[in-house]
């Protein structure tokens, strides 16, 4: 639900959503309409995948590699929340 996903940015502090469909992407742009800095949806049928790559392909080798040194083992790639994940939703 919109509520959900509200909590689920807030809580994570996601700056960009991937989605699978326009009623995904509905639903996450509901729930953070009111977000102060709303994330960037990626919707995967709306062909973010191809956008991503695109967006990719102005970045340097040298970027990369600065990017890749300056992660380490507690850097955060994906925040995944199941239904098994402790507290809301």
């Amino acid at each position: 639900s919109a509520d959900q996903v509200e909590w689920i940015v807030r809580d994570s502090g996601a700056r960009h959503v991937v989605t699978e469909t326009a009623a995904h992407t509905a639903t996450v742009t509901s729930g953070t309409a009111a977000h102060p800095g709303q994330p960037r949806v990626w919707e995967l049928d709306a062909g973010a995948l191809a956008d991503l790559t695109a967006l990719g392909r102005g970045v340097s080798d040298e970027e990369v590699t600065k990017r890749r040194t300056a992660l380490t083992p507690d850097s955060v790639a994906t925040v995944c929340y199941t239904s098994g994940t402790t507290g809301r939703p």
